[in-house]
């Protein structure tokens, strides 16, 4: 196996070939503004109101678009500090009232007021049956009402004392947008999906889905201006196109570098390579529609039969990490440092076949092409992990998301799980809890795990908190899986010199001041 690895490794680096190289030439910069930054990604997301996605290629762009109420500064150790309001306090245990910030536009001149934020957070745009609901059961369910009390205070009422209730209102679906401009397209959701209006840094200036997403800085905004005038987010799928790009100076910034490129990359002068470790794992998901593996001892060989420091040492060339769980450190004392890693056993993953009765049976695997680092390479070595045990595996590499969830599934899909603030309700509970979002669980429900939830979710006593997630770990690992881990996701950007540009360890790209800019010649 080992020497199968090195061997796609191989095959998989080297230079970026003459083809791709001119490729990316006749893709020309026409039309950029002189203080204009050229990224390169796998794909842009296909709307762009963060309720009506969720996905890592949104987590990376729309936060620079739209603000929230409460902030969390990436620069300063991910603390939560004002945005849209200055300040907050709790009434009750069920009422936090917020003060809203004066003097903020949004991108369509139209004053922020605190009827903005009742619209955005509240019935009409994240109702049952609007295309916000998803958002809302997976990041805001807790919530209960949004009152508008004068022009700049409101007060979020919840249904029960809500222990992350701040951290939410800095998160995804907590954006706050328009309801002036969401009322003049009357409603239309296509239409504002492709051109929402929010008040952060940057503004939609042009938008082609599948070619380009292109983000003016916004003159009216209400904080520090960005560094650059213009940011420039061009699909380009290919990994060895963005590279080659980047060679020849039609891009600024690549994003989803492969780690066997790394050292190509870094061997042209000029160029070096930024990222690591993000709060995100890679995971395998089970659909449940699949009788095989609806089988506990099915899924169990399938984790054992993973040989995750092999992937991480050859494929990831040691740059991620195996964690113990799907937990991060920054969930403080919810985190649970004596969980040990997924094993590795092979002998063992074949009992389990056998006492299983295993037939040989094909099972589906669906991937992207690429859309994660090393996505093809990667998958192709654990396909090969469950031959070896015995598994009869039938990979299918699918163009988009939607061949990928195309029912019926009935197989094993890959997929990431990235908490969404730091706590395990926006990943664990949010992914698979009985009132998160599908995505993850397909049509997994465990009842011991639901009933956990609501301690994780209602309860404000931190050590019940902490028992609660633990166990709950344990049912998604070792009792009762609906997916397993890989390792930790790893996140690496390509950069010419004169670009400075910082990335965090999330999804997110931040382009405002003080963390993009230009140091030279572009």
């Amino acid at each position: 196996m080992l020497r199968s690895l090195q061997a796609l490794r191989a095959s998989a680096g080297g230079l970026v070939s003459a083809v791709a190289l001119a490729t990316a030439l006749a893709a020309g910069t026409a039309g950029a503004q002189e203080n204009s930054v050229r990224i390169a990604v796998q794909e842009n997301p296909l709307v762009l109101d963060p309720v009506m996605i969720q996905r890592n290629t949104a987590y990376r762009v729309l936060p620079n678009i739209f603000d929230t109420l409460i902030k969390v500064d990436y620069q300063e150790g991910q603390q939560l500090v004002p945005g849209l309001a200055t300040g907050w306090r709790y009434l009750d245990p069920t009422t936090l009232e917020l003060t809203l910030r004066r003097g903020v536009t949004f991108h369509d001149g139209t004053a922020f007021t605190s009827e903005d934020v009742a619209f955005s957070l509240g019935e009409e745009r994240l109702g049952e049956g609007k295309p916000g609901h998803g958002a809302y059961k997976g990041f805001l369910s807790t919530i209960a009402s949004v009152e508008a009390v004068d022009d700049f205070t409101v007060r979020v009422t919840t249904f029960a004392p809500d222990p992350v209730l701040e951290l939410r209102l800095s998160g995804w679906g907590a954006q706050i947008v328009s309801k002036d401009a969401f009322e003049a397209l009357g409603g239309d959701w296509s239409r504002w999906s492709v051109g929402p209006v929010g008040s952060g840094p940057f503004r939609v200036e042009r938008f082609v889905p599948g070619e380009a997403l292109v983000l003016s800085a916004f003159d009216g905004y209400w904080g520090d201006a960005p560094s650059v005038d213009e940011v420039r987010f061009l699909d380009v799928p290919e990994v060895s196109t963005r590279i080659a790009g980047l060679v020849a100076g039609d891009y600024h910034i690549i994003a989803e570098v492969n780690p066997d490129q790394i050292e190509t990359i870094e061997s042209h002068k000029g160029l070096r390579v930024a990222g690591g470790t993000i709060r995100n794992h890679r995971i395998l998901t089970y659909d449940f529609d699949n009788e095989l593996l609806r089988d506990i001892r099915i899924r169990k060989a399938l984790s054992l039969a993973i040989d995750r420091q092999l992937l991480v040492d050859t494929i990831w060339q040691g740059r991620v990490e195996i964690t113990n769980g799907l937990q991060w450190p920054e969930f403080g004392p919810l985190y649970d440092p004596t969980r040990e890693p997924p094993v590795y056993d092979p002998e063992a993953a074949r009992k389990l076949l056998e006492e299983a009765g295993y037939d040989g049976e094909v099972i589906p695997y669906r991937i992207r092409n690429n859309y994660y680092p090393s996505e093809i390479m990667e998958s192709e070595a654990v396909a090969a992990m469950w031959r070896a045990v015995g598994f009869n595996i039938d990979l299918q590499i699918k163009e988009s998301w939607d061949q990928v969830f195309a029912e019926p599934g009935t197989g094993i899909r890959n997929g990431s799980a990235p908490p969404l603030f730091a706590d395990p309700i926006s990943g664990l509970w949010r992914n698979y809890g009985r009132e998160g979002g599908d995505e993850h669980r397909e049509k997994w429900s465990n009842a011991e795990f639901n009933a956990l939830g609501k301690t994780l979710l209602q309860e404000t006593d931190v050590a019940k908190r902490a028992a609660a997630h633990a166990k709950m770990l344990e049912i998604w690992h070792e009792q009762d899986p609906p997916s397993t881990i890989l390792h930790a996701l790893g996140q690496f950007y390509g950069l010419r010199q004169g670009i400075e540009w910082t990335p965090y360890n999330v999804a997110f790209m931040d382009l405002g001041a003080g963390n993009l800019s230009f140091v030279g010649t572009n």
